[in-house]
């Protein structure tokens, strides 16, 4: 669906000027004619560049942009002069364009969710798209607008907190690599020439670790070529179908880390479908979007399996309890949501409980990888240190 500028003319032969939305020219003139109007000239309506204007939005920012609309369309604020109030105090050129050419289409009489849907996957999710559609029906619109911002705000809030869990190892990480790069690059080449001058062998640890050195540094590219090459493959393959559904078993495999992944997404479900629910969306229409936007493929396969079906008419506790992913106390608090009809709270519960037990576990696994670093680090300084000392020690005695 595409929409066309036209100019045309009525029975009186006033010229009239507005837009249609049509599959193609053809479809656009025969809407006209029904109309009772003669067009006179029609056009595809230039949409707006992609190209280099273009400026990747944050999440915030779209945050922050819906939190603002539905606070002005709950002041009683049309919507049209609320997207104009917002494009007018917005620093991103690429995203204030957008939101002008929504405007437009809105003062045109489409509604909001027929003009986001242009911007469907690149820019707004399908949940939200969704969720407006529903608002439209309900006149809740302010309210979704709202309830998808708290979703989001949540989601970035949980994502931050991984970032700053995970900041301290990675820190101790590029640390140890410098340290170790200075040591192997400046310190055992200055030891290595004094043996050499003084025609002295070296220890045969150091000897070792010298030999090890110089390959790497003599082959690094095509270490670092066969890596990249590697890693690309990788990619690739994990990105069929096939190789996706299996990378995804043999993370639910590996101990400790698979109940962490498994309770992330059954959270993520958990709290999205409870912000669809609210939000007006049907049960089969968040199953479809679920499906799309999960991590896991073997995820989105037993949310398939359920979708079909829910469609039978089998409650939805049994339908994801008859797939493994769901963990026996969610499939449980599920079931009693849906006989008290507080489906959507108890949903919210399982996200809440599940993001709890992901980020204790988390701060387990780095409260005993900080140690592990510490020692494992420790351990390689030393050997390295051990390889410095020992042509000094001999030295010394050759000296002696």
């Amino acid at each position: 669906m595409a929409t066309f500028v036209y100019q045309a003319l009525n029975r009186k032969g006033q010229r009239l000027t507005g837009s249609i939305d049509a599959l193609d020219e053809r479809e656009s003139r025969l809407f006209l004619r029904k109309r009772s109007l003669y067009p006179i000239q029609i056009g595809q309506k230039a949409k707006i560049s992609y190209g280099v204007s273009r400026r990747r939005v944050k999440e915030e920012e779209l945050v922050a942009l819906f939190r603002e609309i539905s606070t002005l369309v709950s002041a009683h604020l049309p919507l049209t002069e609320a997207l104009g109030v917002l494009a007018s105090s917005l620093k991103n050129e690429y995203l204030k364009k957008v939101i002008l050419e929504i405007k437009e289409q809105v003062s045109e009489g489409r509604s909001l969710s027929a003009a986001l849907e242009n911007y469907q996957g690149t820019l707004f999710p399908p949940m939200l798209i969704h969720m407006i559609k529903a608002s439209e029906k309900s006149g809740s619109l302010p309210l979704i607008l709202s309830r998808f911002a708290d979703f989001k705000e949540k989601s970035l809030f949980i994502k931050s907190k991984i970032f700053s869990i995970l900041t301290y190892p990675i820190i101790m990480i590029i640390v140890g690599f410098v340290v170790l790069s200075f040591l192997f690059t400046f310190v055992l080449p200055t030891i290595t020439k004094i043996f050499t001058e003084n025609n002295l062998h070296l220890p045969l640890f150091t000897s070792i670790l010298l030999k090890t050195t110089n390959f790497l540094k003599g082959s690094w590219f095509l270490i670092l070529f066969f890596l990249v090459v590697l890693v690309f493959a990788f990619r690739r393959y994990i990105k069929t179908p096939s190789g996706s559904l299996r990378f995804d078993r043999f993370k639910l495999k590996i101990p400790f880390f698979s109940g962490i992944l498994r309770k992330s997404d059954v959270a993520n479900f958990s709290r999205t479908l409870s912000t669809l629910l609210s939000g007006g969306v049907d049960l089969l229409t968040s199953f479809g979007i679920l499906k799309g936007i999960v991590r896991s493929k073997l995820f989105a396969k037993s949310i398939e399996v359920a979708k079909i079906d829910l469609g039978k008419g089998i409650p939805m506790s049994n339908a994801l309890d008859k797939e493994d992913f769901f963990p026996g106390p969610a499939i449980s608090l599920i079931a009693a949501g849906e006989k008290s009809g507080q489906i959507e709270i108890v949903l919210n519960k399982i996200a809440e409980l599940y993001e709890g037990e992901v980020e204790a576990k988390t701060m387990r696994f780095i409260s005993l990888l900080e140690p592990m670093m510490i020692l494992l680090m420790g351990l390689v300084v030393g050997l390295l240190v051990l390889s410095i000392l020992l042509p000094i020690f001999e030295i010394s005695q050759t000296i002696h």
